[in-house]
């Protein structure tokens, strides 16, 4: 994310002259509630940008947009959410951002503080959403099952994951892309996002997609999958049409079971 890249940036010249100054950091948790109630809205665009931590996510309660519940360790960086509504369109903005000091820096022990963070985000089911998701340095779980996700866009990096869907998206989702570069993640349940087009984009890392499920939903849809060095497990249906075409080249091969191919 936008934060983890400037916060790693900025730490270079405090590292040279004060790793040798003892810290002494106590933990004080501060934790953040954030919700947006439904009123007139008939669509939700959002946006989150989310640096190091634990992330999870899944459903709201009912007659909720969005709810969140982040903790943190430090009261010199805080989440940053913001809201609003135009007609019958709401917009969310979530990302972190720090506390105005004398010296506005990003120190060593901030950072540090920040990847013990739990973010706990909750999407309601009540309108369409296109929803944009930047994760950097985050071990998280992502459960969107009966999340009515119109658009999708998954960004992580230097990350480990996991994203579901165990029930049929409420909407036809209009495309899903997800690019990860240097992480773990398994995206399972593909079936049932209802996405008409997928892309994954994969650099270094491992991963696995798995399309065996509500195969029948899979019908016409279309997956561009490209990966750098590394590795993707891909689990495809055992009934119905696939057409499968692999690049020929000499720094990548793909396995097929043998009597899959028909």
């Amino acid at each position: 994310s936008r934060f983890f890249r400037h916060a790693v940036s900025s730490l270079g010249v405090w590292l040279s002259v004060a790793l040798l100054i003892p810290i002494v950091l106590l933990a004080i948790s501060e934790r953040h509630f954030f919700e947006v109630e439904h009123e007139d809205e008939e669509e939700l665009i959002a946006s989150l940008d989310i640096a190091l931590g634990s992330v999870q996510l899944g459903k709201a309660d009912d007659g909720y947009l969005f709810q969140a519940e982040v903790v943190l360790e430090n009261d010199r960086i805080v989440p940053d959410f913001e809201y609003r509504a135009s007609g019958d369109r709401g917009r969310l903005d979530v990302e972190l951002t720090t506390v105005k000091d004398a010296d506005d820096n990003v120190s060593l022990p901030d950072l540090g503080s920040v990847k013990d963070a739990q973010w706990n985000l909750y999407f309601g089911d009540a309108v369409p959403i296109d929803l944009k998701l930047e994760l950097g340095g985050t071990a998280s779980s992502l459960d969107f099952s009966g999340i009515p996700l119109k658009s999708l866009r998954l960004e992580v990096e230097a990350s480990q994951g996991s994203v579901v869907f165990s029930e049929p998206n409420p909407v036809t989702m209009d495309y899903l892309r997800i690019e990860s570069g240097a992480s773990e993640l398994s995206v399972t349940g593909l079936g049932y996002a209802g996405a008409e087009r997928m892309r994954f984009k994969g650099g270094m890392g491992k991963f696995a997609l798995d399309f065996s499920e509500n195969s029948e939903a899979l019908r016409g849809s279309i997956a561009d999958i490209e990966i750098g060095m590394a590795s993707v497990d891909i689990q495809l249906p055992s009934e119905g049409p696939v057409i499968l075409e692999v690049p020929d080249s000499w720094f990548c091969s793909a396995d097929v079971p043998v009597g899959y191919i028909k």
